[in-house]
Formats: C-alpha cells, structure tokens, sequence
C-alpha cells in the first residue's frame, strides 16, 4: 500500500503543479516504489515534472535542489508524492519533455527517503 507525503491544501496549490500550470510538464507514467521484499505494484498515474527551481518559487521555500528534476505524482485530496529524480537532465530552471525522456526507469527519492521508479508510457517493462 502506498503511503504517499501529506501535504496540506494551500501547499498543493502552491506548488503550481496543478493542471493549469504553463512551466510543468505533464504525462501519464508508471511508479513503483521499493519494499522489503522487492518493488510495490505499477501504478498508473499522471507525473508532473517541475525543477526544484519552480517549486522553490512556488513555495515559497529553499527546501528543493534547484536544478534538480522532480516527479510530483497527487493521489488524492491533500496527498501527493514529491519524488527528487536521480539522473542528469538538461532542463535548466523548466522542465520540458524533452529534458525527462529516457529509455530506461528513473530512480527517485522522495521527501521520506523512499526510493520510486518513474516509468515513461512508452516502457514495456517497469
């Protein structure tokens, strides 16, 4: 079962990662995250990617490496999932969706420590 980061609702709105958002770029993925006894199931999800740079600003906080990529994944109401993408992504301070593609799974971790695999739609296998 996943235990996604609670966030509160002026923060979900603050993190400008929401569907009107212009400077977030948006695709349906696969995530998994690592248990015990191996990876949790796929779920199929709507990944937001944003720099630390945009949720520093939309935050209004120094809390993410600036030139960092992130997934943020919202599950429900006040919850979601801010996962720090490992990796080199050429994206500047915009995430663009040329800058997150990839062949192969992307490694994260988010705020909690747990480790994430990102997935891209066009992976057979995740």
């Amino acid at each position: 079962m996943r235990s996604p980061i609670t966030l509160t609702a002026i923060a979900l709105v603050g993190l400008g990662v929401h569907p009107t958002a212009s400077a977030t770029y948006r695709e349906g993925c696969t995530v998994k995250y690592e248990t015990e006894s191996g990876w949790s199931t796929g779920y199929q999800v709507q990944c937001n990617y944003t720099t630390g740079s945009e949720l520093n600003m939309a935050t209004t906080s120094f809390n993410y490496q600036p030139l960092s990529v992130y997934a943020v994944v919202f599950w429900q109401q006040h919850e979601a999932s801010v996962i720090q993408m490992q990796g080199v992504f050429l994206c500047g301070f915009e995430a663009t969706s040329g800058c997150v593609s990839s062949f192969m799974a992307i490694r994260g971790t988010d705020q909690q420590g747990r480790i994430w695999k990102v997935c891209a739609p066009s992976l057979m296998l995740c």
